[in-house]
């Protein structure tokens, strides 16, 4: 028993994750090297400090809110995602996995925590956010296929154009709008120049959902 206790509390110590753990009432009682080393606080900054101290103003309430509701409703375990300041005043972002501990008779007495740093991620999401409401935006019509053809996503100008919606348009093949007005060998040259890596531009008359047609100038890489 012995020995495993030494283990578990050497895996702790030399984790590249946060681990800590906070009384009932939120208060830091334990946190492990790496807590020190990303906060960039000092053991003794940290040990007696409220948890939601560390979290980023805008944040704090939500996250109250919610490792309350774990307490009172005896939530075992529970996922959150959360920014926190550190102490050279930068904001990073943790996932963190918080397990509840229990008295013998069954109060909570106390959280632990494993936090692990996720701002990269939340980087590409912000920057996937921003592309997607510029995409959204855009007053033409904007459509992403497979190699085959079949739509993955389309803006809302696409929906407006096309009266198809988003999910009708969704898992379709492009050829839901060809109006069959241009021959074979004008698709044959569209899709030829395509797939050789090129850029293709031109009028395709395509048709609506209501089966009327209209004109429009594409670009397709």
């Amino acid at each position: 028993m012995q020995t495993e206790q030494i283990t578990y509390q050497q895996l702790v110590e030399t984790a590249n994750d946060i681990i800590f753990t906070t009384d009932i009432n939120g208060r830091l009682t334990y946190v492990n090297p790496a807590a020190v080393h990303i906060t960039g606080f000092s053991e003794s900054d940290l040990i007696g400090k409220r948890f939601l101290e560390l979290i980023s103003p805008d944040y704090r309430d939500e996250a109250l809110a919610f490792f309350t509701r774990q307490a009172e409703e005896k939530i075992q375990a529970t996922y959150f995602e959360y920014p926190i300041i550190l102490k050279n005043e930068e904001s990073i972002w943790l996932a963190q996995n918080t397990q509840l501990v229990f008295a013998g008779d069954g109060a909570p007495i106390a959280f632990q925590a494993v936090a692990r740093d996720i701002t990269s991620r939340k980087q590409v999401e912000q920057q996937l956010e921003i592309q997607n409401t510029a995409l959204q935006a855009a007053a033409n019509g904007i459509t992403i296929t497979d190699k085959e053809g079949k739509i993955l996503w389309v803006n809302q100008a696409f929906t407006q154009l096309t009266q198809y919606s988003l999910e009708e348009a969704i898992g379709k093949n492009m050829r839901i709008l060809k109006s069959g007005v241009q021959g074979a060998a004008y698709y044959q040259n569209l899709w030829e120049t395509i797939s050789s890596g090129n850029v293709w531009q031109g009028e395709i008359i395509n048709r609506r959902k209501d089966g009327s047609l209209y004109v429009e100038e594409m670009t397709i890489t």
